[in-house]
């Protein structure tokens, strides 16, 4: 007998709790990090007092914080990616 998608759904064997968990991975995810970065002041306030010591304007703050969040982020996937 052939079981049902129904019934291997149940015991997460079906495709569609994949489909459904991957869109709240990704939000867990994004929303750790964004609260994360939000409560700590040590993630933006360098690049806030760098701005005002050397007289950047917002777009180049903007800039270099977007630069700076990029390198963390590409450095941690690679970190990890060595590490599988």
């Amino acid at each position: 007998m052939v079981a049902s998608s129904a019934s291997l759904s149940a015991f997460g064997l079906g495709r569609t709790d994949t489909d459904k968990s991957l869109p709240l991975l990704l939000g867990t995810a994004a929303t750790i990090g964004f609260v994360h970065t939000v409560l700590g002041p040590d993630h933006y306030l360098p690049f806030i007092v760098l701005s005002k010591a050397r007289g950047w304007t917002a777009r180049k703050t903007a800039f270099v914080t977007a630069l700076a969040g990029f390198a963390l982020f590409a450095s941690g996937g690679a970190i990890t990616f060595l590490g599988l």
